[in-house]
């Protein structure tokens, strides 16, 4: 019986200590249970089948321009146009970009004032016209392509 119970308790903990680590990356990015669009989770659907085929153009036609791009190996770059996106798209979408599009699971976006964001704040979305004449539409508004620094070392 104790070991059902050390068991158990373990178990609670564990669970605890996961919402926990979820509950503060969620604050970290301002998260406020702003609720998901349909077109928002059709946006990132697609946006996950471009980077399955590895369609720069798809993704530069979706971007925010003029965009700051983080990139621990030149710092912040701007990039002004979807050409210049394109060309430099390797360097633009890291693998842990990647992964967090590729992994996000469209059911459990989080919403924020600041935009929906996957992974850990890799790949920032925003719903907004251009203009006020504008549709709304959904663009990429930041990338945070941090190469994984545990590699490098």
């Amino acid at each position: 019986m104790r070991v059902k119970v050390f068991l158990i308790n373990v178990f609670i903990f564990a669970a605890s200590a996961a919402a926990s680590n979820a509950y503060a990356a969620n604050l970290r990015h301002g998260a406020k249970n702003i609720p998901v669009t349909k077109d928002e989770k059709e946006f990132v659907h697609s946006l996950q089948v471009a980077f399955k085929k590895n369609d720069c153009n798809w993704v530069a036609n979706r971007v925010l321009y003029p965009i700051r791009v983080e990139s621990t190996e030149n710092g912040f770059i701007q990039i002004k146009t979807a050409s210049k996106f394109v060309q430099d798209c390797s360097e633009i979408l890291s693998d842990n970009v990647r992964q967090a599009v590729l992994h996000a699971d469209i059911e459990k976006l989080i919403k924020s004032s600041k935009g929906i964001y996957l992974g850990d704040g890799d790949i920032w979305l925003m719903s907004l016209s251009r203009k006020e004449s504008d549709p709304i539409k959904v663009y990429i508004v930041g990338i945070n392509n941090r190469v994984d620094q545990q590699n490098k070392e």
